[in-house]
């Protein structure tokens, strides 16, 4: 089957290569991706970069839709590129919907890669599956030195500073986020309390995620 051309604004420079990325250069524009996801374009296979600081306040009021959406952690239409934040700050990111799971910047990732990305002055509020920068990883997705100076995130369960769930085989490289471990710690500490009346086994295995954790904390 063949598949459709991609449609790309003006003002979204480049060509989607790794020698000619699509360039990123406004709010408008990083709107724009989140709508293409949406609309299915997954970009897998392309490139895209980040060509200055971008403020989100101007989507404080409706809220930021996350790039990339699933109603489960392994279903739904995601980014699959390569975006490269090229050290730009991303500030503003407003989301407030607890009934919402899986958002963030972006809200699910499979395959792609996130690199060279950081966060300000964020607010993300969901039901699950809640990050800053991505609310659920799946597939081989990856971060790279990617950031969260500065915010507020929380939602119910799989809730993180940069990430809320990776499903297994994802990795994040040189990423920091005091409030991604401090809460992956809550979380796990949780789950050992209401597995309490599980088997054995269980909870051993949750103590030693929390051992993991903590190491984690301390290296980044």
């Amino acid at each position: 089957m063949a598949m459709a051309a991609m449609t790309v604004s003006a003002s979204i420079g480049g060509s989607g290569t790794v020698d000619d990325p699509y360039t990123i250069n406004s709010a408008e524009d990083l709107k724009e991706l989140s709508d293409n996801v949406r609309g299915g374009e997954s970009y897998e296979g392309k490139f895209l970069k980040l060509t200055n600081d971008i403020d989100l306040y101007g989507y404080s009021n409706e809220g930021w839709q996350p790039i990339g959406w699933s109603k489960s952690a392994l279903k739904g239409i995601a980014f699959c590129g390569n975006f490269d934040g090229g050290g730009h700050v991303v500030s503003g990111l407003y989301f407030d919907q607890k009934k919402h799971s899986q958002v963030g910047l972006f809200g699910y990732v499979k395959f792609g890669v996130i690199s060279n990305l950081t966060l300000k002055n964020c607010m993300v509020h969901g039901m699950e599956n809640v990050g800053a920068v991505v609310g659920c990883m799946s597939d081989g997705a990856t971060l790279k030195n990617v950031k969260v100076e500065s915010g507020r995130v929380s939602g119910v369960r799989f809730v993180g500073g940069i990430v809320g769930q990776m499903e297994p085989h994802m990795e994040i490289q040189m990423s920091s986020s005091l409030a991604q471990e401090l809460q992956s710690l809550h979380d796990l500490v949780a789950k050992a309390i209401t597995d309490a009346g599980a088997e054995t086994e269980d909870i051993t295995a949750a103590l030693d995620q929390i051992h993991a954790s903590a190491g984690n904390a301390f290296s980044s």
